[in-house]
């Protein structure tokens, strides 16, 4: 993955990217549309046209929109892909505009827990603004990218338990 080209340290010989796989995401966006599109069918034409449908359909039909829909969001608006290259880290989205972030901007990296594991980047945007991006950690190859990104930034700041997997995975290598 890296090429050592002076002791400078590393840096990549090409720019690497880590994705959710396209069939899957792709998958997941048609599968809640349908369901979106069967809700709305089933809440705007079936049930006025049925005499005393009870009010568990009407309910479930409520919730599987709520559902489908919310998943729709997630998947269309949610951290897509993660380029690493020499010179940025661009995180990318299907909906939302791509995040260009130069290494000189990354200011500090933490991982939490509030009811799943998240990862929260801080960085400086080019109006030389303080931003946060969080996302969960559920993403492919999410420890490998994290040591590209203490391996391209060494000096960023990583919260104790960040700093403490990191360590760890390292010495598992």
């Amino acid at each position: 993955m890296f090429e050592e080209i002076n002791d400078s340290g590393p840096i990549t010989a090409k720019p690497v990217r880590f994705r959710f796989h396209p069939i899957v995401r792709y998958f997941m966006i048609v599968l809640s549309t349908i369901a979106t599109c069967y809700s709305l069918y089933f809440i705007t034409y079936l049930i006025p046209r049925i005499e005393d449908v009870p009010i568990f359909f009407k309910l479930v039909s409520i919730v599987v929109l709520y559902i489908s829909l919310s998943t729709l969001y997630k998947h269309l608006s949610s951290l897509n892909s993660v380029i690493v290259n020499n010179d940025e880290i661009i995180l990318g989205f299907i909906l939302r505009k791509k995040i260009v972030i130069p290494w000189q901007n990354l200011v500090g990296m933490e991982i939490f827990k509030v009811i799943t594991h998240y990862l929260k980047v801080i960085y400086i945007d080019n109006r030389n603004v303080r931003k946060v991006f969080k996302t969960s950690l559920a993403f492919p190859g999410i420890i490998n990218l994290l040591l590209m990104i203490q391996d391209n930034k060494p000096d960023v700041e990583l919260n104790e338990l960040l700093k403490q997997v990191l360590i760890f995975k390292r010495t598992q290598l």
